[in-house]
């Protein structure tokens, strides 16, 4: 017989907790250590203390990394988004979102779920429905915190419920896409497609390119389906004109679509390349937030967060690295009032130069 589930090292939690206190000037979320706990059950391995200055690749500057799972290409972590995608403070620590990202692979971080409890709650459910081995340490670490509900015997039942009574999860909706296509069912993935626009799309960017893949994957006008392809484009342009962050793009999807790709899609004369795309966004953080605050449109405040959105922008687009625009996008930030904390968090996390 086990001993009892997995837990976090006591020394790990409290390396965490001063992060929040020490850096952020916040006090953390509550079941911080239930949450690292059913990370590791998850299979990711949780980071000690200063551990993360060990890690290959090109991590957010919003990223406060708590795990990590695979190597060399393939390394994966996981962890808190400390802001929304434009850079605007949450209320409460709670409700800082759950992300990872694959840092050597790409800029792109993907949102796993909108809340630190809701994940502990999406876990708990798939765990006890799975009943499988690995799975018995997460029922047992979160059996004092959250009350199991779902009383279904069906995985797809189990996917709608969750979305339902739960909380919205990306995979989850994309789970329920992939089925409806193996169905030929290109109307209904649709239908999921554009509900996770609504649900997503006012702040992340993945929801607009996963809707302008599927109508010009299968509503081209080909093989008698309807023509929206000039809808795709206009979902694509979106990606690009209308304020979201680039890294909140679809990494999985940009491995069957890259961003060239997507750009050629979006139909944007003035925007042909990715060489003038760069520039676009180069220009915002240098040119177009100053006149913009000389005649008056805008304070100065909001003026610094486009600017800083405007620099990762150009991380994606090849301009620098995150790890290289630290310190600008720091300066940048310093620039708005009660931003001092991120300050912080974006110089304490600079990786070190490797030898």
């Amino acid at each position: 017989m086990a001993d009892g589930p997995t837990q976090v090292a006591q020394s790990t939690v409290d390396a965490v907790k001063s992060i929040f206190s020490d850096v952020l000037n916040a006090k953390a979320p509550e079941k911080l250590d239930i949450f690292l706990n059913v990370l590791e059950s998850s299979g990711w391995d949780i980071l000690g203390k200063d551990e993360w200055k060990t890690l290959d690749g090109d991590l957010h500057p919003f990223i406060l990394p708590l795990g990590k799972r695979g190597a060399g290409e393939d390394l994966e972590v996981v962890g808190l988004l400390v802001r929304e995608p434009n850079g605007k403070k949450f209320q409460h620590t709670r409700e800082m979102m759950v992300v990872s990202q694959q840092l050597v692979k790409g800029p792109y971080v993907k949102l796993l779920a909108k809340e630190i409890d809701k994940y502990i709650a999406k876990r708990s459910e798939e765990a006890y429905f799975n009943k499988e081995k690995k799975d018995l340490d997460i029922i047992e670490s979160t059996k004092d915190v959250y009350d199991i509900s779902f009383k279904g015997a069906d995985r797809r039942s189990l996917e709608k419920w969750l979305l339902l009574e739960v909380g919205p999860f990306p995979d989850v909706h994309e789970s329920l896409l992939e089925a409806f296509i193996e169905q030929d069912d290109a109307v209904s993935a649709l239908v999921v497609a554009d509900t996770m626009r609504s649900v997503y799309g006012t702040s992340w960017c993945f929801p607009h390119q996963t809707v302008s893949h599927q109508l010009r994957t299968h509503f081209d006008g080909q093989n008698g389906t309807e023509d929206r392809t000039k809808e795709a484009a206009n979902c694509a342009q979106q990606c690009f004109t209308s304020g979201y962050a680039l890294w909140t793009l679809s990494a999985d999807l940009l491995a069957k679509e890259p961003l060239e790709d997507l750009l050629i899609a979006a139909n944007m004369p003035k925007v042909p390349d990715m060489d003038t795309l760069r520039v676009f966004y180069l220009r915002r953080v240098s040119d177009d937030q100053r006149t913009a605050v000389r005649t008056g449109n805008i304070s100065l405040g909001i003026a610094a967060l486009a600017k800083a959105q405007a620099l990762m922008d150009g991380v994606v687009c090849g301009h620098k690295t995150f790890n290289t625009a630290r310190d600008e996008l720091s300066n940048i930030y310093d620039e708005v009032p009660g931003y001092e904390d991120l300050v912080d968090f974006i110089l304490y996390f600079k990786q070190p130069k490797k030898d």
